[in-house]
């Protein structure tokens, strides 16, 4: 493919490397600047992918101290919640109060919402406050008389 430059002569060396741009007096930007126009473009690119990785990873950073300082925090929840006064009925009552549009998980062995979970025996009675517990499966309820932590 030839292309024709600004003083009318074939160019057949290179044509796929010279592009015509039509402006002022149809100026023909050869290989040189479109490789330096590449070669920039490449670092810019470059350079923007390197900041977003490097961001990335402090952000991950930061999410998984703000994740384990919430872990610890129910944990400590779980760890000082009062096992003998509460039942069911209280607790649901007590989560719905506290947060309305919670995801609330209820079976008859546990409720379950934002990562704790209180499992309570056959009577209704809170035997245990986990953190982090799977929600699936319907476990067999503990026996009345059964306290944990």
């Amino acid at each position: 493919m030839l292309r024709m430059s600004c003083d009318g002569k074939t160019h057949a060396r290179f044509p796929a490397l010279i592009l015509v741009v039509r402006g002022r007096g149809g100026l023909v930007i050869t290989w040189k600047r479109a490789f330096f126009g590449l070669l920039a473009l490449f670092f810019g690119v470059t350079g923007f992918l390197l900041y977003a990785a490097i961001d990335h990873g402090i952000s991950y950073s930061y999410l998984k101290t703000s994740f384990d300082d919430s872990n610890r925090s129910l944990q400590l929840l779980a760890a000082l919640y009062p096992l003998d006064r509460y039942n069911k009925e209280d607790v649901v009552h007590i989560i719905r109060q506290q947060k309305p549009d919670a995801f609330i998980v209820e079976r008859p062995c546990f409720v379950a919402v934002d990562g704790l979970r209180f499992d309570f025996n056959a009577a209704g009675d809170l035997q245990a406050v986990s953190v982090n517990a799977m929600y699936e499966g319907d476990p067999e309820c503990a026996p009345n008389n059964s306290f944990k932590r």
